[in-house]
This record gives C-alpha cells, structure tokens and sequence, in this order.
C-alpha cells in the first residue's frame, strides 16, 4: 500500500475519533448546560492556539517535529480519557482547554510534516482527498457516536477517540519515516529565521502567500459562523437527536463526494465556490426545515472539503523555499484561533437574548463583500 493512502487511512482514523468527541461533547454541554455554553465551549478550545500557534516556529526545531508530533498524540490519547470523569461544565472547559493547548503544536506541525513526505506537483490532489475524507467521516461519526453514547454511555465514546490517536499515529510513523524537509533549511539558518522571519506576520510575505492567506481567513469565518450556531439552531427548531445526527451527517456526505471529485480542478471558480457556500449557510439559518437543512450540508460540506484542501495547497505551494512552512501553518492556526475566540465569543453571549436565526446576516455580509475585497485589491488565488 503506497504511503499516500496509509495516509488517508491515518487521518480518517483520526478524524473519526476528533469527530464523535466533538459531536458527543457538543450534545453532553447543549442537553446539561445549554446551547450558549456550546459556543463557550468552543471559545474555550480556541484560546491556547492564538498564543501557542503562533509559536511552534520558535518552540520546535527542525529535528525534533517528528518527535514532538507523535508525543503529543500520545497526550491526547490520555487528555481524552479525562472526560469519563467528567460531570460539570468546568470539567468539559478544562479538557478542552488542555486539548486547544497540544492542538496548538499539533495542527500546524501535521500540516508542515505532511507537505515535506510528498511532492509538490501532489499536494493539491492529496491536501484536497485529506479535507475531503475527513469531513466523510461525518456520514458515519454522528450515528456511531449516537448510538455508543446512548446504548454504552459517553465513556466509550471517549475511549474509541483515545484509540484513534494511537492507531493514527502508528500509521503516519511510516507515512512520515524517511521524508526530510523539502526546504532543505539547515540548523544554523533555522536559528538564523527563528530570531527574525516570525516578526513578518502576513503583510511582509510575499503577495501569492499573504493573499491566499487572506482568501482562506475568509473560509474560515464562514466556518466559525455556522459552528458556532448550528447546535442552538437544531434546539430552537425542535430537531430530534437522530435528526441531529443524520443532518451533520450529510456534510460527510459532501465531503465524500468532493473526495470522490479530487482530480477535478476548481481552481478558476474558487469565488463562485465561496459565494455558494456562504449563501448555503446563511439559507441554513433561515429556513430550519430538515430536509432543507439535508440539502444545504450536503453542498456546503462539498464546497467547504474542496475549498479547504485547494486554500491549503495554494498557500504550501506560495510558501518561499527559504520559509519553513511550520512558521506559516503556525500562524494560520493562530488566527483561525483568533477567528473563532471572537465569533464564538461574541455568538455565545448573544444567543441568550437574540435566539440564533440572526447568524444569517454576518453569513450574508462575509459572503458579498468577500469577492468584493478581493476583487478590488486584485487578490489572486
């Protein structure tokens, strides 16, 4: 079996576990403590990444981000185990927090060592299968976490996620056993950068780099947006648990179809991509219905898997061969953390008083005046 698809079967192992957490976590804090402290919940998971992120440049050399990726899975597979204790909200907040806090290395480090195991002219169609199959996994994640919590009790859903970060880190060992950093930056420069290129921040990076970063902070509002309002969404529209299930379900299945359509290029529709998807969820909250709701995550889970791994090519591919791409994927993860500290914020205080039916207009004004800016400051993407 090629590496590439000992890599697609690692991080849908991961995703599987990452997912039925997540889903089971959501409905535990949405049943017990309400839908405004989901949404809490999710600012609480975004707080360590905004500092941390930002940092893995600095913290991690360059020979110890195997290492250093691979114990801190271990850490998750034991941090998950802490919620099978778990009977207040503010052990939920703390499990989360310890999770944001490995999460911060993690991400931007998985991110870097996997652009250095493959070729270049490979990661769009790989990045794009990655996104794609791990959003699939929903088709099958809610249902199974359901039907575990409900019929054995959270706990086992607990201990299936700390599994999967073993089994997936076993695979990506020899996913990632070989590779050397494609950038070829050697220990004196890297200390060299490490004083001086993380102070850049994107407006000193090159255009290519600095307006794909641009575009892609742009999908990720749009996904903050929806995250943050979904569950409180589904409560005030009277779905049922199942109902729950099968419509989040449904984004896996726009995820298995963008997986299904890797090889196809978007790459000259990628605003058209962004207003479809925008519109979509921004339609979600104004019309709750749930074979509405089926419909709308079908295509915004397509658009959002495609979307996701075409931005995360472009900008590995406009990352400069004298940059690691570890500083650039710390700081996405750094202001993706920024994003949702304000969205969730900001959503989790207002649903008390204004219900979530209004998330539609930030969805609205992010989706028309998006093209707009990058249109007028000749954004290429």
């Amino acid at each position: 079996m090629s590496k590439e698809w000992i890599l697609y079967i690692a991080r849908a192992a991961d995703a599987l576990g990452n997912w039925i957490t997540f889903l089971a976590v959501a409905l535990f804090v949405n049943e017990n403590f309400g839908a405004d402290k989901v949404a809490y919940a999710f600012l609480i998971s975004s707080m360590p990444a905004l500092v941390l992120s930002k940092n893995a440049f600095n913290a991690i050399p360059l020979r110890f981000q195997k290492k250093t990726y691979f114990s801190g899975l271990l850490l998750m597979s034991i941090n998950v185990l802490l919620l099978i204790r778990a009977n207040s909200i503010w052990h939920v907040y703390f499990y989360l927090f310890i999770a944001s806090c490995i999460s911060a290395y993690l991400r931007p480090l998985l991110d870097s060592l996997t652009a250095d195991a493959f070729e270049k002219s490979q990661l769009d169609r790989i990045l794009t299968r990655v996104g794609s199959l791990t959003t699939s996994i929903l088709c099958i994640a809610p249902p199974l976490g359901a039907s575990l919590a409900t019929s054995m009790g959270y706990s086992v859903v607990y201990i299936l996620d700390a599994a999967t970060f073993i089994i997936s880190g076993t695979l990506l060992f020899f996913v990632f056993k070989g590779s050397k950093n494609n950038r070829e930056i050697t220990e004196n420069a890297y200390e060299m950068l490490k004083s001086q290129t993380f102070a850049l921040k994107e407006l000193q990076y090159p255009k290519p780099l600095r307006s794909s970063l641009f575009f892609w902070y742009l999908v990720l509002v749009l996904g903050a947006l929806i995250n943050s309002g979904e569950f409180g969404l589904f409560t005030s529209a009277s779905y049922t648990k199942p109902e729950i299930g099968y419509v989040v379900a449904c984004w896996g299945i726009g995820g298995l179809i963008a997986f299904l359509t890797a090889n196809m290029s978007f790459k000259d529709h990628l605003r058209t991509m962004f207003v479809l998807y925008g519109s979509l969820l921004a339609t979600f909250f104004l019309f709750p219905h749930f074979w509405i709701s089926c419909f709308i995550f079908i295509g915004s889970g397509m658009l959002s898997a495609k979307l996701g791994g075409k931005m995360r090519a472009t900008i590995q591919s406009n990352i400069p061969d004298n940059m690691r791409s570890l500083e650039v994927w710390g700081l996405v993860n750094s202001r993706l953390s920024l994003i949702n500290m304000l969205i969730y914020g900001s959503i989790g205080f207002l649903i008390p008083y204004w219900g979530v039916t209004w998330v539609f207009i930030p969805l609205s004004v992010v989706t028309i005046i998006g093209p707009l800016i990058l249109k007028s400051k000749n954004i290429a993407v």
